[in-house]
């Protein structure tokens, strides 16, 4: 069973705080979205629980360990953060980019093993995006891939996959589909997933939770996602 614990956790940079505190628990699989405007701190706050940024104060623990006090490939064990934009390296072939997702679990250092890139493909096909495994980074949709940064991130086999901005480049229909299937993922993998977004209209679609970032306040939500109004409390 999947525990994420925030307790009291502020976030920033120096002596300045963007955001925070936020305290709460989750436990099992979820879909939570994180909302606000742009500038807002979101980014800032995944960052921070992914363990890529310290916080100002408070802590992140997963699994009762502290994300901020484990090495790198301890922490990949346990989280995974997909950014957004693409990457520099367009040129690689899609079933060694999801590969890369295993260098947690490598004894060293070193090219993916045959073990590995079986692995990878695995995944491709069991989410039906087998037609894609020939294909270079490149040569991708923008909605195809964010579904291979996301299966890099699951071939990882953490806790808790973080996704910055999934849907940013994709128009409405990509956006819908993208989400679906996140849920669908979230349901099968067993996997919380939290994503920054600034689409409300999947939000109240499929989230499950939200925590929604509004000047230096974390507020969250957990019912009546449906009817998620940020504009009636301001």
């Amino acid at each position: 069973m999947i525990s994420l614990n925030l307790k009291d956790l502020v976030c920033g940079y120096g002596t300045r705080k963007v955001t925070g505190p936020l305290t709460c628990d989750v436990s099992g699989p979820s879909l939570i979205a994180v909302t606000g405007e742009n500038g807002s701190g979101k980014s800032t706050l995944l960052k921070t629980i992914c363990g890529y940024q310290r916080p100002l104060s408070g802590t992140v623990t997963i699994d009762h360990l502290n994300v901020h006090e484990i090495n790198d490939r301890e922490r990949a064990r346990k989280i995974s953060l997909v950014g957004t934009g693409r990457e520099a390296s367009a040129g690689l072939d899609v079933i060694s980019t999801i590969a890369l997702g295993r260098f947690a679990h490598r004894s060293g250092l070193g090219f993916s093993t045959h073990q590995e890139t079986d692995i990878a493909r695995k995944q491709l096909f069991d989410w039906n995006l087998g037609h894609l495994a020939s294909k270079r980074l490149f040569e991708l949709s923008d909605g195809e891939y964010q579904r291979v940064m996301i299966l890099r991130g699951l071939v990882q086999e953490a806790s808790v996959l973080v996704l910055d901005e999934p849907t940013a480049f994709l128009d409405y229909k990509a956006r819908a589909q993208l989400m679906k299937w996140l849920s669908i993922l979230t349901e099968q993998k067993k996997t919380t997933v939290i994503f920054s977004t600034h689409d409300l209209n999947l939000v109240r679609e499929y989230a499950q939770e939200i925590w929604h970032v509004s000047g230096t306040n974390v507020q969250r939500l957990t019912s009546d996602i449906r009817s998620f109004n940020p504009e009636s409390e301001a």
